[in-house]
C-alpha cells in the first residue's frame, strides 16, 4: 500500500518500522536507552514536534501548514492560562508551534532555497514535483513493515529523506547515518517500495545543519551499494528478534528530526 495518511493514522498501523529494527539491531543497553523518552529540558521546545514542523515547511506540506496553530512568543507555559491554551491546541490534534520556531523553520527553508549547488538545486526541483510524506506498507521477509517517505518520485525511482544534523560534512553525516540507523531505514524503504512494484535505484538524504547558516549537503545511497546492503543485513538480522524481544512500541526522536 502507498497512501497519504496523517501521523496518527500512520502510528495506528500495526507493523514493523525502521526505528524498531534499528533498536533491535543494537545491544540490550542501547535498546533500553533508545526506548526511554527523555522529557525536553525546555518547556517550550520539543524536538519531536519541531521535527514535524520543519518537515512541513521544507516539504511545503500545505495541508499541514494551513492548519498549523502558531503561538506568540509571549505565551508563558508556566502560567495556568498559558498551559490551557497549549492543552487546547494539543487536544485539537493539530500541530502547533511558537513564532520563534516557525521563524527558524522558515530560515532553514530559505537557506535550502538559496543553495548554491547544482546538485542541491536539482534535488529541490525533484522534491517540488514529487509526492510527499507517503505511507508505504508491505511484507518484507514475511513480516509486515511500514514507513513514511518524505519524498517519493515514482517516475525516476527515487526516495528522498530530509534530515537535520550537527554537521552536513559528508564524512560526519555518514557516521551519524550509521549511528542512527539511517542505513536500515534506506534499505527497508527501498525493499518495501519494491514490494509495491516501485524499483528505487537510489535513496537520497538531504542533510541540513540545525544552526546558522544552516548548511546542507546531499548523500546518495545506491540501492545496490554497500550502505544499503549493510542496512539490509542489519534489519534482516534484527527481524529474527522481533517476536521475542520487541513489542512494537517505540519513540525515537532521531527518526523524526
Amino acid at each position: 500500500m502507498i497512501k497519504k495518511l496523517s501521523y496518527e493514522e500512520y502510528d495506528s498501523i500495526d507493523a514493523l518500522r525502521a526505528t524498531s529494527l534499528k533498536i533491535l539491531a543494537n545491544d540490550t543497553r542501547e535498546r533500553l536507552a533508545a526506548t526511554t523518552y527523555t522529557k525536553p529540558s525546555s518547556v517550550r521546545f520539543d524536538p519531536l514536534r519541531f521535527g514535524k514542523i520543519i518537515h512541513a515547511v521544507v516539504l511545503q506540506q500545505k495541508d499541514i501548514l494551513d492548519e498549523l496553530i502558531i503561538f506568540p512568543n509571549s505565551l508563558n507555559l508556566r502560567t495556568k492560562d498559558g498551559r490551557a491554551v497549549r492543552d487546547e491546541a494539543h487536544e485539537s490534534g493539530k500541530l502547533y508551534c511558537y513564532m520563534e520556531e516557525m521563524d527558524k523553520a522558515q530560515e532553514m527553508y530559505k537557506a535550502l532555497e538559496n543553495w548554491d549547488n547544482d546538485e542541491g538545486k536539482t534535488i529541490l526541483e525533484v522534491i517540488r514535483l514529487s509526492e510527499k510524506e507517503m505511507t508505504i506498507t508491505g511484507k518484507v521477509n514475511f513480516k509486515k513493515c511500514k514507513g513514511m517517505l518524505d519524498v517519493l518520485n515514482r517516475k525516476n525511482g527515487i526516495i528522498i529523506d530530509y534530515k537535520t544534523c550537527s554537521s552536513s560534512n559528508s564524512q560526519d553525516f555518514y557516521h551519524s547515518a550509521i549511528k542512527y540507523g539511517y542505513d536500515i531505514q534506506a534499505a527497508l524503504y527501498i525493499d518495501i517500495a519494491k514490494v509495491n512494484k516501485i524499483n528505487c535505484e537510489s535513496f537520497i538524504f538531504v542533510a541540513q545543519e540545525k544552526t546558522f547558516p544552516y548548511l546542507a549537503s546531499v548523500f546518495v545511497a545506491m540501492s545496490d551499494g554497500k550502505f544499503v546492503e549493510d542496512g539490509r543485513n542489519k534489519y534482516l538480522s534484527a527481524m529474527a528478534n522481533t517476536e521475542t524481544q520487541y513489542d512494537g512500541t517505540i519513540t525515537d526522536i532521531d527518526s523524526i528530526i
